[in-house]
């Protein structure tokens, strides 16, 4: 078992992004001391000395430091970029650089972490929600983790539209009816209509919370979600639904949207004819189009 990263030189990098690298290659390949990675000191924009060396080096997109270190060390990670802390530290708040990809694939397929529960629920939570469809792959080969694919990172799966990755988890049948359902809302808010349709392939039911994704659909005139959702036969009646979908088209004037719904043959116009008058009172196109349908 390797328990740190032997090398040649202990360095501190000064400058910009290009001079670190360079000089730090330069560096690398002379001979010195035996000095491990805990000696190691990267100073300069965007990095902290709360972080991991290898973590700080991705963080500035050192590649080829990054790949002279880990050669190495035969390509292995040392035991410390197994603390919590430096797990966590591979998942900024902002969009992910390719080196720390690159690092979390090597923890993944690393057995050292089969005994760290905390440090695995971590980790296979944001493979999910990160989108990494080749670290679920992953998670799902390997019994022992399966179980811990939470409902709230398949939420947010759907919610960033990551739709391979919903696709992975949902043909390996481990998702609950419940999460599904819960899926549709997130996807429909966020206008993603192949992973509703994935969805409803999987029997989400499009009626969930009162008629929720319809209403989102109709907030924010997806015209083609609507649309699916009524194919799908959703268990409303167009206009019994507070009327708050019939509201939304008449705010955001869509007159196409609104001859869809006054097409369905759910829609009771005899009954609700005068509601309908009503929420249009301030729109004369849909005034005229409301009474075109009801007369015919």
């Amino acid at each position: 078992m390797v328990h740190d990263i032997p090398f040649d030189i202990c360095y501190e990098i000064v400058g910009w992004f290009d001079i670190k690298e360079l000089r730090l290659v330069y560096l690398l390949n002379r001979t010195f001391y035996n000095i491990t990675l805990q000696h190691l000191t990267i100073c300069g924009e965007g990095t902290t000395h709360t972080q991991h060396p290898l973590v700080q080096l991705s963080s500035l997109g050192c590649s080829g430091v990054m790949d002279e270190i880990l050669k190495r060390n035969q390509g292995v990670l040392p035991d410390s970029m197994f603390e919590n802390h430096n797990i966590k530290s591979l998942y900024p708040a902002k969009k992910d650089k390719n080196m720390h990809m690159m690092l979390r694939s090597m923890l993944l397929f690393d057995d050292r972490l089969d005994n760290q529960p905390a440090q695995w629920f971590l980790i296979v939570q944001n493979e999910i929600e990160r989108g990494n469809l080749q670290g679920v792959k992953y998670i799902l080969q390997k019994e022992s983790l399966r179980h811990l694919i939470s409902t709230r990172s398949f939420r947010r799966a759907c919610k960033f539209g990551y739709i391979e990755v919903v696709e992975e988890l949902l043909s390996n049948n481990i998702i609950e009816k419940a999460a599904i359902d819960d899926g549709l809302l997130y996807a429909a808010e966020e206008n993603h209509i192949e992973i509703v349709n994935l969805l409803l392939t999987h029997g989400a039911d499009p009626s969930i919370q009162h008629n929720q994704a319809f209403r989102s659909a109709c907030r924010q005139g997806n015209y083609e979600l609507v649309k699916l959702l009524l194919l799908e036969d959703v268990r409303i009646n167009p206009c019994d639904i507070d009327f708050a979908a019939i509201s939304y088209i008449v705010y955001n004037d869509d007159t196409r949207m609104m001859e869809l719904l006054l097409r369905d043959p759910r829609m009771d116009l005899v009954r609700n004819k005068t509601e309908l008058l009503r929420i249009a009172e301030q729109n004369p196109k849909m005034i005229s189009l409301i009474e075109q349908f009801c007369t015919n």
